[in-house]
């Protein structure tokens, strides 16, 4: 909902569901009005009017007048306190920004835009979600303000963010006002990076049919490196091992870049999970070896190719599996 808000029955007014998670998800702006704002005492607003009702007895017992202004000066505060707070949230225009994917188990951040459009500021404001911690924001007059909401995630896939909570002590902590906001805004999680080392298997262009593990033999020596596990036994460079040199591997390799094809059939696992899990790994190690890899599901096939794009895509694939 933006800047008209829908009219809501008497019924949907006073569902308690509403005064709790909002109202419907909402793709615009969502402009703070009367109708989205809720007020109730705080804690110390709860004692301090407990306290003017024992003065007020007193001041009847006793039929004082000092004690009589004196309570009703602290009461006219308190409700002078109440306007104050509405207006620290009312007109207050809130949308969602941009969220960069996360890995499962990671911290996403959420940039939600809040924009002040009135001559005076708002001080204090809190934004919470569920799983995500508070923030503090303020915003001066006539000024627009980025407030970096960091959510944790879970499980792969689309992460609704849920219901955001627009909450304010302002003057001075007598009264809370709140306002519970659903923007319709989703993150996208990426499938937790399995650490199990096991060497990718690729399915080559050439021989379809045929799932081998990946290694970069090739005609051409390229040099001794640190033994790695998954190795060759025969490319363990002996006479260096022997010299009290290490363990080393001799690496080969060709011009031509390996092409790799990941397949989620052909990949080990216990589960789909655990499959999906490992070809998250594979994507990574092979993208910051610079090979070329495409990636199979089911019936969709995603070419062999390389970069940033590339390995976004074929990771975005796997969490919507």
């Amino acid at each position: 909902m933006g800047d008209s808000p829908m009219a809501l029955t008497l019924r949907e007014r006073f569902h308690p569901k509403r005064f709790l998670v909002g109202e419907q998800p909402s793709d615009d702006a969502v402009t703070l009005c009367h109708r989205r704002i809720f007020i109730l005492p705080s804690k110390s607003g709860l004692c301090c009017g407990l306290l003017l009702c024992i003065m007020l007895l007193a001041s009847v017992v006793y039929n004082n007048n000092l004690s009589f202004i004196l309570t009703f000066l602290l009461s006219s505060i308190c409700l002078v306190s109440v306007l104050h707070n509405f207006q620290s949230m009312t007109g207050l225009k809130i949308k969602a920004g941009h969220s960069n994917p996360v890995f499962a188990g990671d911290v996403a951040e959420l940039k939600i835009s809040l924009h002040n459009e009135s001559a005076f500021p708002r001080i204090n404001l809190f934004l919470s979600a569920k799983n995500a911690e508070p923030v503090q924001v303020n915003i001066a007059p006539k000024k627009r303000t980025i407030a970096p909401l960091k959510i944790k995630t879970h499980k792969r896939g689309w992460q609704s963010v849920g219901t955001m909570t627009v909450l304010s002590y302002y003057p001075i902590g007598l009264f809370r006002a709140w306002s519970p906001i659903n923007l319709a805004q989703k993150l996208l999680v990426y499938p937790k990076p399995s650490t199990h080392p096991i060497i990718a298997p690729q399915q080559s262009l050439a021989d379809s049919k045929q799932a081998k593990y990946f290694t970069r033999d090739g005609d051409d020596f390229l040099g001794l490196d640190k033994y790695q596990y998954g190795d060759s036994l025969r490319h363990i460079h002996w006479k260096a091992f022997a010299k009290g040199q290490g363990v080393q591997s001799k690496r080969y390799g060709s011009d031509e870049s390996p092409q790799l094809i990941l397949d989620l059939e052909q990949t080990p696992g216990d589960n789909l999970e655990s499959r999906i899990s490992l070809l998250c790994r594979w994507i990574i190690d092979l993208e910051n070896a610079g090979v070329k890899y495409g990636l199979r599901l089911s019936q969709s096939l995603i070419e062999p190719n390389s970069g940033s794009t590339h390995r976004a895509r074929c990771l975005r694939e796997l969490a919507l599996v």
